[in-house]
């Protein structure tokens, strides 16, 4: 009888141990874990900074996001948080459109189906190619509030 006892008290503290470190773990994983809203956003930013990357080094912009190079020690990735390729384009006065269509994959929508799309310059006023200058990343984005 001691010894089932012994054995039962045993196992609850395996089974309390278990879930202190199950919950230690996920709250854990939750604060290094990048939040579902930054996903797409976060995909944007790194793919911007690779094109940057890659028209420093030809000179020009890719024709497709399949073109720029990994980058050792990041992610990488060019698809938003629903798994579809980031829009990629780009227009005759060298605007560059890069982003999603959000969850439904069409244009427009509110929620999850709003599109998350960022808009860079890749020439100046006078025409001259700036997508390869060093402060590019930052003044490159046409902000909403500036007629983006």
């Amino acid at each position: 009888m001691k010894r089932t006892h012994i054995k039962i008290c045993t196992l609850l503290s395996l089974v309390m141990v278990s879930g202190i470190i199950g919950l230690l773990g996920k709250a854990f994983l939750d604060a290094i874990s990048i939040p579902r809203s930054s996903v797409t956003p976060t995909a944007v930013g790194e793919t911007h900074y690779r094109i940057y990357l890659f028209a420093k080094s030809n000179h020009r912009l890719p024709k497709s996001l399949s073109e720029l190079p990994p980058r050792q020690g990041y992610v990488n990735s060019t698809v938003d948080l629903w798994g579809r390729e980031l829009i990629y384009k780009t227009d005759d006065a060298g605007i560059i459109t890069l982003g999603s269509y959000g969850q439904d994959g069409i244009i427009g929508g509110a929620g999850d189906d709003a599109d998350i799309l960022y808009r860079y310059r890749s020439r100046d006023e006078s025409g001259q190619f700036i997508a390869a200058n060093d402060l590019w990343v930052v003044e490159g984005r046409i902000h909403p509030e500036n007629g983006g």
